[in-house]
């Protein structure tokens, strides 16, 4: 069986970061301080739309972990309490249990930390944009 997760990935992502360490440390700075602002927005608002779906373990687990030196971030439910994360998010077929066979039906699809991502995403490009593209101060 194959691992599912939450994976979100951005093209280039490691040449913009070569290019990013040509950067002045005014505007590593700002970028940084988008990224810190963005993944606390996006564990918020997961938090937020599992909050009715779940009884607590998942919606505590989803966390923010910081890559590149804070240039960068994750935010995801973290094990062993985001266990059942992936059923959430993407639902299951048919079950069964296997001692007695009976049938435990599916789980509908309610995607939680997509529709996160989603929301903040261009509000956090547009910003690194301005930074990186043009000397505007933020």
């Amino acid at each position: 069986m194959a691992n599912r997760g939450f994976y979100t990935s951005v093209e280039g992502t490691e040449d913009t970061i070569r290019k990013l360490g040509l950067f002045e440390v005014e505007k590593r700075m700002k970028i940084k301080g988008f990224v810190k602002d963005t993944s606390k927005k996006v564990r918020s608002t997961a938090r937020k739309e599992i909050q009715n779906i779940d009884t607590g373990d998942t919606k505590r687990s989803i966390r923010i972990k910081y890559l590149f030196e804070g240039m960068g971030s994750t935010v995801k439910p973290r094990l062993p309490k985001g266990y059942k994360a992936h059923w959430i998010e993407y639902g299951t077929e048919d079950r069964t249990q296997k001692k007695t066979g009976k049938s435990v039906g599916r789980m509908k699809a309610t995607p939680f930390m997509k529709p996160a991502e989603e929301k903040h995403r261009n509000e956090f490009m547009k910003n690194v944009e301005k930074v990186v593209r043009k000397d505007i101060t933020i």
